[in-house]
């Protein structure tokens, strides 16, 4: 995952965070980024698989838990999932709020951060295999889920699902 924050290009890898500015820098040879160091804040084991930049600041997901980068240039911990069974899956920038998308079993869901800290919980029953989500200009939450049909929420917390089902083959054999 990349993001790009504060004139800075970050790179998460599954060795740890690594950085470099984006002026004055050839940003295509590894050897002149830099490893984000343990004392700020991130393990040099961590694997990062998810950068988004909301409100001005950058967000990584390391194992079950958000990070964001402080104006210290530190990160801390601002949310961790509730049960050992649940599994943080991916950070989405794309909308009004920033979404962590969370996986227990075959069962997403996702919560909502705004900018104040304060999480809004959306539909548990909509998604299975979570992978991505985005909201667009009406509000509306589309979810990338594994499993068919295409489903959306006409807002953050709306309770019922739609589905767009395509009638198609559920394999590419055609005779």
């Amino acid at each position: 995952s990349v993001a790009i924050h504060d004139d800075q290009l970050f790179a998460g890898t599954e060795k740890g965070l690594y950085n470099i500015n984006l002026k004055g820098t050839n940003i295509s040879d590894f050897g002149v980024w830099t490893k984000v160091p343990e004392s700020d804040g991130i393990s040099n084991l961590a694997n990062i698989t998810s950068l988004a930049v909301k409100y001005d600041r950058l967000y990584t997901k390391v194992n079950d838990k958000v990070l964001v980068l402080g104006i210290d240039k530190k990160f801390t911990t601002i949310f961790a999932t509730s049960s050992p069974e649940d599994e943080i899956k991916f950070l989405s920038d794309d909308g009004t709020t920033l979404m962590i998308g969370i996986a227990k079993g075959n069962d997403g869901r996702l919560v909502f951060m705004e900018e104040s800290g304060q999480i809004i919980e959306g539909t548990k029953t909509c998604v299975r295999l979570l992978r991505n989500a985005i909201e667009e200009e009406k509000g509306r939450i589309w979810y990338a889920d594994q499993w068919a049909p295409i489903k959306y929420t006409s807002n953050k917390t709306a309770n019922e699902c739609l589905n767009i089902d395509i009638p198609a083959p559920y394999a590419n054999d055609a005779s």
